[in-house]
């Protein structure tokens, strides 16, 4: 065989030879193809050379045996790779929100504490911005219990810094600060508004309390003199302030006379404050706060004597200590 292999005329010899090598390069281009219409695993039983391969499963050594998922090639590893990436892109985002919502906490609280000045002149709602005009209504404090603002002022202030300061990417900071930020912003706003629209002015301080109750209720364990008592005083204020300002637009435009309209004002602000510090007995300043309202409203009605505002204020702060002392955490 061999030897009459030799003696083939040269010329069909390379006839033989130019239809094979004819044969691979179609097979190899059919490979080619099957790649580029999308389907590898056909060019892979092709072979890159246009031999036929036997099929492969993906775990198989080509030689046999099984092969581990790191030594099918580059690609695996660069998708972990990628995956390591973003989660760390991820964390590294979530850090940095965490540290802007520190300084905006920080800045609103500056912005509200220095609100003041774009009302200089304000002292509560004048008489005359009703229609009936309220002059010492019934369910108004008196007025030595406003200065609880500049407590609030300040200790926001130094909370909000020290959570800058010490705690920007802490945890257990972060869930209530929106809340706050998005309260004290409102609040920042209020005292311009309050001395040209009384309605407009008691829809914002709603929102004011709505906002300050969620930020006091996600106010984490850790520092609570910097970071829950402060909320809390401020939300524990808002209560009263809003039901108070619900009292007198309800009076102020002739809705409700002004002993029903402060019962009804006492009577949101303690469903609030019972609700609020029973759920939050964690937060003693809340509750606190509260009564110092009532017992200012107390002061307020005692000369002229108003027996039902000061009775009902009489049971709210009852109510408040009681709930001081149960456990409901």
């Amino acid at each position: 065989m061999a030897a009459g292999a030799a003696e083939l005329p040269r010329d069909q010899l390379d006839l033989g030879l130019r239809r094979f090598s004819g044969a691979a390069h179609e097979r190899a281009d059919e490979a080619r193809g099957w790649r580029q219409a999308g389907l590898p695993a056909h060019a892979e039983r092709i072979g890159p050379c246009g031999r036929a391969l036997p099929h492969r499963g993906a775990r198989e050594r080509p030689g046999g045996g099984r092969i581990g998922d790191a030594a099918r090639g580059p690609a695996p590893l660069a998708r972990r790779q990628d995956a390591d990436h973003r989660a760390r892109r991820a964390e590294l985002t979530s850090e940095t929100q965490t540290k802007l919502w520190a300084l905006a906490a920080f800045v609103a609280a500056l912005a509200f504490a220095a609100s003041p000045f774009l009302a200089p002149g304000f002292k509560g709602f004048e008489p005359t911005q009703f229609p009936v005009p309220q002059v010492d209504p019934a369910v108004q404090p008196a007025g030595y219990a406003f200065s609880i603002w500049g407590l609030i002022y300040v200790w926001l202030l130094l909370g909000t810094g020290y959570g800058l300061w010490k705690r920007a990417d802490d945890p257990d900071w972060a869930p209530m600060r929106p809340a706050l930020v998005a309260s004290l912003a409102v609040g920042a706003l209020w005292l311009p508004v309050a001395e040209a629209s009384v309605p407009l002015a008691t829809l914002l301080i709603w929102i004011m309390l709505g906002t300050a109750l969620v930020a006091v209720m996600r106010a984490g364990d850790t520092d609570r003199w910097w970071q829950l008592a402060p909320v809390a005083i401020y939300a524990g204020w808002l209560t009263a302030a809003s039901s108070v300002s619900i009292g007198l637009v309800l009076a102020g435009y002739g809705i409700l006379p002004e002993t029903p309209a402060a019962l009804l004002a006492l009577v949101l602000a303690l469903r609030i404050a019972v609700t609020v510090q029973y759920r939050l007995h964690r937060a003693p300043e809340y509750g606190i706060t509260v009564i110092w309202a009532l017992a200012a409203v107390i002061v307020a009605n005692a000369a002229p004597f108003n027996a039902a505002v000061v009775g009902l204020a009489v049971l709210g702060i009852g109510a408040i200590l009681a709930i001081r002392g149960t456990d409901t955490e």
